[in-house]
């Protein structure tokens, strides 16, 4: 049986969505999810295992029809922790959208809740921004090609000629070298924070298991969080809480050791991977981390914290699950009261 076809959303930056909501509740929470359905992941027939892409809104806090940027989705947490997703396939994805689903938040009031939905629409660009640079790449070289053809042309053969080519194919190589750095880096760090994003960090882990093997374990992780990030969102607009993103990437950033990775795992959650370090060393890494948070003088007067929970990977295990372990320790701290460090369960 061939599996679902779904709709391509890759190409989009954003929707609107007009919707209309009665019920008992003052200030409603509701939920989008996009379920992409993916082969290495998801079973034909199977609606449960397609990934899902999910957003938080108040539709009665926005004015209609709300805007929503591709961007601010992120996996939903629980979906994650039930699957055994590879690390490479663990990011949003909008590829392959099956099924787009409303519902209401976690906590309902009970009573009678209608949802109308009036309107749903996706807006992106003919061309996203690397297949533009591609276009322009191309042409540009296609004009260097000319520009060298007509150039070199009336000119006799010899040591002039020769010199002309070597500097116009330097200056050609020099610039593709320089664009093929551009196209990298936009492909392995997240653009918000500058930091790398899921696919950077698979990359820097391939590179440093096969250059290291086991030599750089013991390693802990250090999955991190930002308190009441969605209060600062709806309170102080999504520009405040991309400045609160970039600012704690790079506070962190400038905490931690030449060979840590910093990732920014999705949303408001960031990993922090630190090759040589034992468990209990990285609680001392997490707790100093969040009190630097803690000091930190935020914009607009914000008092932003974090959530932080460490665990130890062994040489023969999956990072994967030592991921989710670390996830679980950071769901225990918010659950304590947040603005803490919780370890691994024993």
């Amino acid at each position: 049986m061939p599996p679902p076809a779904g709709i391509d959303f890759t190409a989009y930056e954003k929707l609107r969505l007009g919707i209309h909501y009665e019920g008992p509740e003052a200030q409603p929470q509701m939920r989008l999810f996009l379920r992409n359905f993916d082969a290495s992941y998801s079973k034909t027939g199977d609606s449960t295992s397609l990934k899902v892409n999910e957003i938080n809104f108040d539709p009665t806090q926005h004015q209609q029809p709300l805007e929503m940027l591709m961007s601010h989705f992120t996996v939903a947490s629980w979906w994650s922790s039930s699957r055994q997703v590879p690390i490479e396939k663990s990011g949003v994805e909008f590829n392959n959208i099956s099924t787009i689903e409303i519902s209401t938040g976690g906590n309902v009031v009970a009573g009678k809740h209608l949802i109308v939905i009036d309107s749903l629409e996706f807006e992106g660009k003919m061309l996203t921004a690397s297949q533009l640079r591609l276009i322009l790449l191309g042409a540009w070289m296609l004009a260097v090609v000319l520009y060298l053809l007509i150039d070199l042309l009336p000119l006799r053969r010899g040591g002039i000629l020769a010199k002309r080519r070597r500097l116009s194919l330097k200056k050609v190589n020099d610039s593709q070298h320089t664009q093929n750095k551009t196209f990298e880096k936009l492909a392995y760090h997240d653009p918000l924070t500058d930091v790398l994003n899921r696919n950077g960090l698979a990359q820097e882990l391939s590179n440093l298991s096969d250059r290291l093997d086991t030599r750089f374990f013991p390693l802990s992780l250090i999955f991190f969080d930002v308190d009441h990030f969605k209060e600062i969102n709806d309170q102080h607009g999504h520009s405040a809480g991309d400045q609160v993103l970039r600012e704690i990437a790079s506070v962190i950033k400038n905490h931690i050791q030449r060979d840590d990775l910093l990732a920014r795992w999705g949303g408001e959650e960031f990993l922090l991977i630190c090759p040589h370090t034992q468990r209990h060393e990285a609680v001392l890494i997490a707790n100093r981390l969040r009190e630097i948070v803690f000091d930190h003088e935020w914009p607009l007067g914000l008092h932003v914290t974090g959530s932080f929970g460490v665990a130890e990977v062994a040489p023969d295990e999956d990072f994967t699950v030592g991921i989710e372990r670390a996830d679980k320790a950071m769901y225990r701290a918010k659950q304590n009261g947040r603005n803490r460090v919780e370890e691994e369960a024993e």
